[in-house]
């Protein structure tokens, strides 16, 4: 399974699989197990979004590679 959502959305449901609600990223993937709800219902998502043409030879890697950016968004 892909752990990244590309839907960038999070279903909450009660037990007997009623919808309560839907929690989305803005504009971007996220991971399936990076929403932390809270009891102040702000719902943070940690939301993936790609940045082109990072240089990562200081670590061993290719001079111009796309990786992914983390971002938290709150609703």
């Amino acid at each position: 399974m892909d752990p990244v959502s590309r839907i960038g959305r999070y279903e909450l449901r009660t037990l007997d699989g009623r919808l309560v609600r839907t929690i989305q990223a803005l504009r971007a993937d996220t991971d399936m197990h990076d929403l932390r709800p809270t009891p102040e219902g702000n719902d943070p998502i940690l939301a993936y979004v790609p940045r082109a043409h990072a240089d990562l030879t200081a670590v061993g890697g290719p001079p111009a590679v796309t990786v992914l950016d983390a971002e938290i968004h709150h609703r």
